[in-house]
């Protein structure tokens, strides 16, 4: 469904609403320290558990057809297990649940678009939509709930 690619592309809107969203500096140490968990935790997924999709060659000669050729020209197509498109959305919609509540149900519907997006544009398969999900929840449980970080205002504290 090669009209999904736009809905993909709203990936990168979501990757702003963090800064928009999370107002102290501690809070958004705590939001990096959780999207660099991810990318580790993935990458080395990727490292042991290589994966590539099959895409399809026979795309329409519209807008979205082309735009889809494009994508698949700049992504290779590999390291699909979990989505980070999926992982980064919805870690987005937990901090939503968590700082503004108000935005929480306009974001976690991005976040569903973009996820079923990731399916219906051959970017990934649909196993790799709940690992992505999982994978969020996990890194935001880690940095709520795990051992303290160094933030810099700890660090301002203990020099006091």
């Amino acid at each position: 469904m090669p009209w999904f690619v736009f809905a993909y592309f709203l990936y990168y809107v979501w990757l702003i609403i963090p800064l928009v969203v999370v107002r102290r500096t501690e809070e958004l140490d705590r939001v990096i320290a959780a999207f660099a968990l991810m990318q580790v935790s993935a990458a080395l997924v990727f490292f042991t558990f290589p994966s590539r999709m099959t895409r399809p060659t026979d795309l329409p000669d519209d807008l979205a057809g082309t735009t889809l050729r494009s994508l698949y020209a700049v992504d290779p197509g590999w390291n699909l297990f979990p989505s980070l498109h999926v992982g980064h959305s919805m870690l987005v919609a937990l901090l939503c649940w968590s700082y503004r509540r108000d935005l929480f149900p306009v974001v976690a519907a991005g976040a569903a678009l973009i996820a079923a997006s990731t399916v219906l544009i051959k970017q990934h398969y649909l196993i790799d939509i709940p690992a992505g999900a999982l994978l969020a929840a996990a890194c935001m449980a880690a940095v709520t709930h795990g051992p303290r970080l160094a933030l810099r205002s700890d660090r301002a504290e203990a020099q006091r």
